[in-house]
């Protein structure tokens, strides 16, 4: 059983005290759906773990919740074939990131560094001043600025590359 299991959200939390990030808590009813996200009082980021057959690379892509991710798009950008990005499975999920579907986010990073491992973010989330991610659990958001985030990512060992959804 690792850290991030059954819903334990201290690691999140030492990992940006760790780096001298600064968030907000924000508690909640249980929230397992990204219909939801328009009732906090920040943008709430979309994680999806992508993996890309062609080079054995995984993408962590932030996006809006609403917003779909354009597959063609996104194998533009990483220069590879629309066929070779598939989403990540469960296995991939608990061997790279420790988690499972639904608790994907930059913040569930492990210790040690992935490298085959890119984080992308909707460049619309750049001079966001307060972005909202899964705390590792249903009923608490982390809230963290872009530029934060972006410190966060490079601590931890990642370039967060902002593109256009």
């Amino acid at each position: 059983m690792t850290e991030l299991d059954d819903g334990n959200n201290a690691y999140y939390k030492r990992r940006l005290d760790q780096f001298g990030i600064q968030y907000r808590t924000i508690r909640h009813a249980p929230v397992t759906t990204m219909e939801h996200s328009s009732e906090f009082d920040c943008m709430i980021v979309k994680n999806l773990l992508i993996r890309n057959k062609r080079d054995y690379s995984y993408i962590l892509v932030m996006a809006a919740p609403q917003q779909r991710v354009d597959f063609k798009r996104l194998a533009q950008i990483l220069d590879t074939s629309r066929s070779s990005l598939n989403f990540a499975t469960d296995d991939e999920l608990a061997k790279e990131l420790g988690t499972t579907s639904g608790l994907v986010s930059p913040l569930a990073v492990p210790e040690k560094h992935i490298e085959n491992l890119r984080f992308l973010i909707d460049a619309d989330f750049c001079d966001q001043p307060r972005l909202g991610f899964h705390a590792g659990k249903s009923t608490e958001t982390l809230v963290v600025s872009y530029s934060d985030l972006e410190r966060f990512s490079r601590m931890a060992g990642y370039t967060l590359t902002p593109i256009q959804m």
